[in-house]
Order: C-alpha cells, then sequence, then structure tokens
C-alpha cells in the first residue's frame, strides 16, 4: 500500500522545475487553472503542483488538492523578498510564524504598526514551540554545505502585491518585525489549519532587503507561462534595451533559489526522522485579533 505523499506547492514553475526534474517515474496531470506532478524521491511518494501567484490561487488550488489527495505534509515553497539584510539572496527560510498583512484582512494601518509586533500572533504558544522543535530537527539532518544556507525559524509576511522597493521592504521590516516576505503562505498556512493537515513553510530569498526590482520586471515575473514571461521579456527589451541586466539578474536569481530548493527538498526526502516529523507539524493559526 502507497504512503500518503508530501505536497509541495509552489506559484510558478521556475521555482519548482529543478525539485521535478528530481522526481523519479513522475506523472503530469492538468487540473482547472494548474499543474500537477507526481512521483517519488529517496523511497518517498511526492504531489509538486504550481499554483500561480497570490493567495486567491494558492487557496483555491490547495483545498482542491488536498481534498483529493490527502497528503501526510504540506510544504509550501519558493521564492521570497528579503526584509532583514542580513539574508543573502539564495538563502532559505524555514518559517515559525506567518502572518497577513494588514490588506488582507480588511484593516488600515495608520501612523506606526506597533511598537513591537505584540498584536501579531502566528501560532498558539504551544504549537509554535513544537513546529520549532521540527525545525531544529529539520536542521540537524540538513547537509553541511546546505546548512549554512538555512535561516531557521522566524516570521514570514504574506502581501498582496510584489515588494520592489528597499524603502518599501524597510517599512514592512519595521512594522511587522518579519524577516522575508511573500504572496502566498498565509494563505497555505490557513488552509492546512482549517483541514488539520501538517504544514511546513520553505523559501528562497529572489531579492535581497537593499535590491531594487523594477516595476517592469515585477510585471513580467507575474506573467502565468513561459511562453507569456518570454514574450513579456521581449517587449520589454524593446520598450527597454537597459533591462537586459535586470532580465539576467532575474534568471540568475531564479535558478540559484530553484537550485536551493530542490537541494534542500531532496535532502529532506532522506530524512530518517521524516516520519516522527510529518506526524508532529503543527500548522499555523490564523490571529483572531489584528491590530488592536
Amino acid at each position: 500500500m502507497r504512503s500518503a505523499p508530501i505536497a509541495v506547492f509552489f506559484a510558478l514553475k521556475n521555482e519548482s522545475g529543478y525539485f521535478e526534474d528530481r522526481l523519479e517515474n513522475a506523472e503530469h496531470l492538468h487540473g482547472h487553472g494548474f499543474r500537477l506532478v507526481s512521483g517519488s524521491l529517496n523511497g518517498q511518494e511526492f504531489l509538486s503542483i504550481v499554483t500561480g501567484m497570490g493567495i486567491r490561487n494558492a487557496q483555491s488550488v490547495m483545498e482542491t488538492v488536498c481534498r483529493s489527495h490527502q497528503p501526510r505534509l504540506v510544504i509550501s515553497s519558493g521564492f521570497a523578498g528579503g526584509l532583514d539584510p542580513a539574508l543573502p539572496k539564495g538563502g532559505l527560510f524555514l518559517a515559525d510564524e506567518i502572518l497577513p498583512a494588514a490588506e488582507l484582512v480588511g484593516e488600515k494601518l495608520e501612523g506606526k504598526l506597533s511598537e513591537n509586533g505584540a498584536f501579531l500572533e502566528g501560532f498558539r504558544r504551544s504549537e509554535k514551540e513544537l513546529l520549532s522543535v521540527s525545525l531544529r530537527l529539520i536542521a540537524e539532518d540538513i547537509p553541511k554545505e546546505l546548512r549554512s544556507k538555512c535561516r531557521v525559524g522566524g516570521r514570514l509576511l504574506t502581501v498582496s502585491s510584489a515588494v520592489g522597493d528597499p524603502k518599501d521592504k524597510r517599512e514592512l521590516a519595521f512594522g511587522y518585525r518579519a524577516q522575508v516576505v511573500d504572496m502566498e503562505s498565509w494563505a497555505a498556512a490557513r488552509v492546512c489549519r482549517e483541514m488539520g493537515l501538517p504544514f511546513l513553510s520553505l523559501r528562497a530569498v529572489s531579492d535581497t532587503a537593499d535590491e531594487t526590482l523594477p516595476r517592469d520586471v515585477q510585471k513580467l515575473v507575474r506573467q502565468k507561462s513561459a511562453a507569456s514571461r518570454a514574450g513579456a521579456a521581449l517587449q520589454l527589451l524593446f520598450q527597454r534595451p537597459g533591462s537586459f541586466k535586470d532580465l539576467y539578474r532575474l534568471y540568475d536569481s531564479s535558478v540559484e533559489c530553484a537550485l536551493n530548493l530542490a537541494d534542500f527538498l531532496e535532502a529532506f526526502s532522506r530524512m530518517e526522522k521524516l516520519r516522527f516529523l510529518s506526524e508532529n507539524f503543527f500548522p499555523p493559526q490564523e490571529s483572531a485579533k489584528l491590530l488592536r
């Protein structure tokens, strides 16, 4: 009897590609608005799912896949923007707090968000302690050359749109006391909490805290297919020939991040503690009170 799979969710194909290349006996399926690859790695059954960007896509696809496949562990993976200047490009981040930006829960921000971030609570205390233990156990089994790239524990903030301006990144870092920012993890965590599924967030830093991501490049990143990204890139080069450096930097960063994610997931699949971890992860809880 085959064991329940580990489901790994990505927003884009360029995040998942190197991991999917390593899956054995891979089968490719297409659902309504998403793609799924099933296969095995070091004796572990995996699903790799590309949802599209943003919380709506992440939530809708996760609910569909998790109901039909009943995974034993859900991993929300992909790229994230760095808010902490100490996080290097390509570095891996395993969060033990996942929080929504105020606009995702209908709040308006006025003045300082908080002096100490106390209004935000991503976990019940007992759940955070259990997840922190699980993350430490993971860190112990990660190969030394990969361990140096990992930040284990910290706060991830989910927002509704890409953040490419260093000034905006500094404001988010100060206001939410977060180390990285993405557009999907909070939705993924919320689905897992509602469905009672074990959960892990794994992110690679694609742009650092002091790095600017031009708006036209952000538009390219949002394209859903390789063909549409290629078309957007050609249009960008025509409109702004100097964008070649930005595009090459984006490509180089995405390759490094995707390879690091694949290396981590492959190392994760070999862990002897995997069964214990998949039975003892606790997903984050959505904050009951925000900005009160």
